[in-house]
């Protein structure tokens, strides 16, 4: 009986202890997988670890690297603060600028002021001397008419000075050519724009008759007698002293006039720029600061 019952005493402990290391061993995989899961972890964590390491190594490069760009920075920006100081410094004042600016205004109104005296002036000078003109004008018209009429009496004078030598030379027995020739100077003078018209004017044919040489002999007696000494050649020589001083004379009047003409439209266009000026006072043609203490003129 005390055999058997140690026997199953000593069975039921080898059951117990079967089941404890049954147990044990459960316990001891899971806890070599959590042992395999705590390596994994720290694999992971010295990975990480290093990569961490590895990027704030990264940062404390940059960081160094950004310290000194930003030392430079703020030494480039002290340097220039402290020339714009020296400069800012050396600029005028308010009052000073103030000053200078209605000087300015003052110059430039008074300039426009003796600019436009002076332009008035010289207008009426110019209207003066264009009245002036204007009745020398009138003098000179009236003296060329007066001399056109000399001329005129001079050239009747020549036609008979030139008959009379003609009959001088020839007696009463005149060539035809001499005839033809007296014939054409004692005809009157045609202007240009009328022999123009006369050509544009339609005609009629005729047969041309040429003057008989009886009619340019009675013609050439008909001229007075007295005038076959008078001299031709001084005559037509101071004839033509007098027009040629008289083309002189108009040449030199019209270039005067004309340089006159352009002083009065150089007047005129500079009369209009100084009107259509604006007064300096209007706020469209100039710029007015922010404090209002300055203003530019456009």
């Amino acid at each position: 009986m005390d055999a058997e019952s140690q026997l199953r005493r000593l069975r039921k402990n080898v059951e117990e202890q079967s089941q404890e290391i049954a147990r044990l061993t459960s316990e001891l995989g899971q806890q070599s997988r959590l042992v395999k899961l705590l390596d994994e972890n720290l694999q992971q964590t010295s990975q990480q670890t290093f990569a961490l390491e590895y990027r704030l190594s990264n940062l404390e490069h940059e960081r160094e690297t950004n310290q000194r760009s930003t030392r430079m920075a703020f030494e480039s920006l002290g340097a220039r603060v402290t020339e714009l100081g020296i400069e800012v410094a050396e600029l005028p004042t308010a009052k000073e600028m103030k000053d200078t600016w209605r000087q300015l205004e003052q110059s430039v109104t008074s300039l426009e002021h003796q600019l436009r005296q002076d332009m008035d002036g010289r207008l009426e000078a110019l209207n003066v001397e264009l009245k002036g003109l204007g009745g020398r004008h009138e003098d000179v018209h009236s003296g060329l008419r007066k001399d056109a009429g000399e001329i005129r009496q001079d050239l009747d004078g020549c036609r008979q000075d030139i008959a009379s030598l003609l009959r001088h030379l020839w007696g009463d027995e005149l060539p035809a050519r001499a005839v033809c020739l007296d014939e054409r100077l004692d005809k009157p003078q045609v202007p240009a724009c009328q022999q123009m018209q006369e050509q544009m004017e339609p005609r009629t044919l005729q047969t041309p008759t040429e003057p008989t040489t009886l009619q340019c002999q009675n013609q050439y007696r008909a001229a007075p007698a007295g005038t076959a000494g008078v001299p031709l050649v001084p005559r037509l020589k101071q004839a033509e002293d007098r027009l040629s001083a008289m083309d002189g004379s108009r040449k030199a009047d019209y270039e005067n006039l004309l340089q006159r003409l352009e002083l009065k439209a150089d007047s005129e266009e500079m009369t209009k720029c100084l009107a259509t000026k604006s007064d300096i006072s209007h706020t469209h043609d100039r710029l007015i600061s922010a404090d209002g203490s300055a203003t530019f003129a456009l």
